[in-house]
């Protein structure tokens, strides 16, 4: 919202309304699902007998995703502040 229409809106007793923050909330939400996602199947990993799991190459994927998803976050996170 710029200014302009922050005051009017202020003025008008209207509601104020931040849409890109909740567009960020949403991001991250959609980045929370995404890390418990591979969280579980990193559990499901280490719990499984060795040699009956994800192949190591796998679980290093795995990882690189996950490393990945947090920096979209962190990004998401600098947008916010």
């Amino acid at each position: 919202m710029g200014v302009s229409a922050y005051v009017r809106a202020a003025a008008l007793n209207h509601p104020i309304r931040a849409i890109a923050d909740q567009d960020a909330i949403l991001d991250l939400t959609r980045f929370q699902a995404d890390l418990g996602r591979l969280g579980g199947l990193l559990k499901l990993w280490l719990a499984e007998r060795r040699g009956e799991g994800l192949p190591a190459s796998q679980v290093d994927a795995l990882y690189r995703e996950i490393a990945q998803t947090v920096r979209k976050a962190d990004a998401v996170m600098d947008r916010i502040a």
